[in-house]
């Protein structure tokens, strides 16, 4: 599987030091790299390239966990059907 590069980027933000976590987002990130992240899926990058530029020119400047979270609104299985179908707990 071909991460994004934007949960790539925070993903390393917060191995780097640059960024401290929350144990809740310490603990997601483990769970994607166990479960998530070894199953054959895929991002739509330019999906989530479309998306980043509307709400960045539209709204506001995105930050890079809001980047990281918009990725796995576009993570899709091979059949073509998203991965995740709901975000609202």
């Amino acid at each position: 599987m071909k991460i994004n590069k934007y949960v790539t980027e925070y993903i390393d933000q917060y191995e780097s030091g640059k960024v401290l976590l929350n144990q809740e987002r310490i603990d997601l990130i483990k769970y994607l790299r166990e479960y998530v992240f070894t199953e054959d899926l895929y991002f739509d990058n330019e999906q989530i390239e479309n998306f980043v530029k509307f709400a960045q020119k539209w709204f506001f400047p995105l930050r890079p966990f809001q980047k990281f979270l918009i990725a796995f609104v576009f993570l899709y299985k091979q059949n073509g059907k998203r991965y995740y179908r709901d975000f609202c707990g």
